[in-house]
């Protein structure tokens, strides 16, 4: 008896896996590298939301940037032109809120979103009371300290200081 002639052979079976194992191997690196810029880009612009809501508070506060204790009540609820908080506006609460909520670092499935002056484990962003400035937490896990993070997220003099101190700029 002969074999149908539309049946598959073994070599027709293993070339077609062995082609589809090329196609995973070429596929699977490009959507985790997405994933990843996708992350990297979040971060970037969650913290250009962050400055620009420094940026107002200030504008508002004769100057002043927030309290590196007080910063995400002060840009979430309503101040009093010498920063004090209270959760309504009032006759001198009048300032703020500057964002809604305090956004996420989100990096492959964790979520941090906490303010400090220094690096802690629950801390998503870094915030410098002298400057102003806030910077994603890339000691939180060492997929912030690759290069392609780091240059997504840092501007090019921000991360040679990095590359020089090991530190984020003041």
């Amino acid at each position: 008896m002969r074999a149908s002639a539309s049946a598959f052979s073994l070599v027709e079976l293993v070339i077609v896996v062995v082609i589809v194992g090329v196609i995973a191997a070429i596929a699977v690196p490009r959507l985790t590298s997405g994933v990843s810029r996708a992350e990297s880009a979040a971060v970037k612009a969650n913290r250009v939301v962050l400055q620009k809501a420094i940026e107002h508070y200030a504008a508002e506060h004769r100057g002043a940037y927030p309290d590196g204790l007080l910063i995400a009540q002060q840009l979430t609820q309503y101040t009093d032109e010498d920063g004090e908080v209270l959760a309504d506006a009032d006759a001198t609460h009048i300032y703020g809120p500057y964002v809604r909520k305090i956004p996420a670092v989100k990096v492959r499935g964790h979520s941090w979103d906490q303010i400090a002056t220094a690096s802690a484990n629950d801390v998503g962003w870094i915030y410098r009371p002298t400057t102003g400035n806030i910077y994603p937490n890339i000691f939180q896990t060492t997929a912030m300290l690759t290069d392609q993070f780091l240059t997504t997220v840092l501007t090019p003099q921000e991360k040679d200081y990095f590359m020089q101190d090991g530190e984020l700029p003041p």
